[in-house]
Parts: C-alpha cells; sequence; structure tokens
C-alpha cells in the first residue's frame, strides 16, 4: 500500500505491506521503508454497534523516552490529522 499524507507542515510519503485483511472488518499493515524505525504499522477496525459502526484507526510507534520528547510536537501534529482523518471519514460513510 502507499500513501501520502500531509502532516502538520510535512509532506510524507509511506509505504506499508497488508498483514491481516478481514474484508470490511480489518485492515492491518506494518511500514516498510526507513519509516518502520518509528512508525511499525497499524490498523484499520470496522465494528458493527447498535447506532451504526465503530471505527477504530492505530499507529504503532517505535520511540523511547527520548524519542518521544524530540518529536512531541510532530507527535501532536499526527494526532490531530487522525482526528481531522476521522471526522472526515465519519462525513463521507454518513
Amino acid at each position: 500500500m502507499y500513501a501520502e499524507e500531509d502532516i502538520g507542515e510535512a509532506f510524507l510519503k509511506m509505504r506499508s505491506r497488508l498483514t491481516k485483511l478481514i474484508p470490511n472488518r480489518l485492515y492491518r499493515f506494518k511500514t516498510v521503508g526507513i519509516l518502520k524505525l518509528v512508525l511499525a504499522g497499524g490498523s484499520f477496525e470496522m465494528e458493527p454497534s447498535e447506532n451504526g459502526t465503530i471505527f477504530t484507526a492505530t499507529l504503532d510507534f517505535h520511540m523511547g523516552k527520548l524519542l518521544s520528547k524530540v518529536v512531541k510536537k510532530k507527535m501532536f501534529d499526527i494526532t490531530q490529522h487522525m482526528i481531522e482523518e476521522g471526522v472526515n471519514l465519519k462525513k463521507i460513510l454518513e
């Protein structure tokens, strides 16, 4: 898989490999290339509920305390980006 993302002031290009697929339920991936040193992978899960669907997006990072302090602003940007994507996706799906 390939994705391009505008995160904060940076333009990120990411390649990943699908590791598990349950159509319309679970998409799990591992990051490939240099980015995998920081971002191990993630998943998109859809779970039926009484009021529709619960959508959960996760990212798995490799960072210790020192690196997380150094990239604190970037982590904030990524968190904001994930929130915005979730809101936009919800609008599309409704």
